[in-house]
């Protein structure tokens, strides 16, 4: 048996034992949903799908996916959850029931399995949780991987899990894929080839709608109708620095030219980017485009 699975296999039942000690260290906005956390929920008569998505960026493909299994069973019972407080959010206004996702403990798992009896387990884009399909495999309950995506750093960091991980993935119903690319990764992870297809990109899905006029949406938004705008998309702690400063390095005339739009990669890191951008001389305009400089969004990405 693989060394790195049997290590897992090992450390997970401590790590769910002590977990529930672990809310005297929480947040105090992460306190009062500990229980989530700890796979303690309950849906009475059970739930004919469970739908997992990481964070806020994943919980967006969520809201197609609902309203297509909706349309293929109109009263369905889904339980959705998200490793993140910004996801749990987003799940809560599809108007279902939604949560924080169990700690991939078997203590966790059980749980929640028990708690919530799910027919079958929807898992967004990269989300393999060893004792959830361990638990799901027990509970004899079929796992599919929508939107399914998989990066090399991900697939080699899974192959160190070594066979323990690989059977468990053999055993997904189905992984659809977003590219060729992903759904190699994923046979090289263990997927089954006739269960293994690419289908695309769920997100592009919950994309709006085109404005019928692009230029007074961009009025709408603050920026100038005709000026070339930037978007600076993803940005996480750091680079926002690194970026001021090759931004401030450009001609004047060069910055002038251009609005620029920064999105942070989650919400909570909207201070530290603006803070950082100030650091290095760059400012910030709040509802106008400025000269030349750095648009902060009032939201963020997942």
């Amino acid at each position: 048996m693989n060394a790195a699975w049997t290590l897992y296999r090992c450390i997970a039942p401590g790590i769910g034992a002590l977990a529930p000690w672990a809310r005297l260290l929480a947040s105090p906005a992460e306190r009062p949903l500990w229980n989530e956390r700890m796979g303690i929920a309950r849906l009475e008569g059970g739930c004919h799908a469970w739908v997992h998505s990481a964070s806020l960026g994943e919980a967006v493909a969520v809201g197609p996916l609902v309203e297509a299994l909706l349309s293929l069973q109109p009263h369905a019972r889904l339980y959705l959850t998200a490793t993140t407080r910004s996801g749990r959010s987003r799940l809560r206004a599809l108007g279902h029931a939604a949560a924080l996702a169990p700690i991939d403990a078997p203590q966790a798992a059980r749980r929640f399995f028990h708690g919530v009896q799910p027919e079958r387990l929807i898992l967004v884009e990269t989300e393999l949780w060893p004792h959830w399909l361990l638990r799901a495999r027990a509970e004899r309950v079929p796992v599919a991987i929508v939107s399914a995506r998989l990066s090399e750093g991900s697939l080699r960091r899974y192959r160190l899990l070594g066979d323990g991980l690989r059977s468990l993935v053999h055993g997904i119903e189905a992984v659809l894929c977003q590219s060729d690319e992903d759904r190699a990764r994923w046979l090289g992870l263990g997927a089954r080839p006739d269960r293994a297809v690419v289908v695309g990109n769920l997100k592009h899905d919950a994309l709006p709608a085109m404005p019928p006029d692009r230029r007074a949406a961009r009025t709408d938004c603050g920026l100038e109708r005709d000026r070339p705008l930037l978007v600076l998309g993803s940005l996480r702690p750091g680079e926002a620095r690194i970026i001021a400063r090759a931004w401030r390095a450009l001609p004047s005339e060069v910055r002038g030219a251009w609005q620029v739009v920064a999105v942070p990669r989650h919400a909570r890191a909207s201070m530290e980017l603006r803070e950082e951008a100030a650091r290095a001389g760059v400012g910030e305009a709040a509802g106008a485009a400025p000269p030349a400089g750095v648009v902060p969004p009032a939201g963020a990405g997942g």
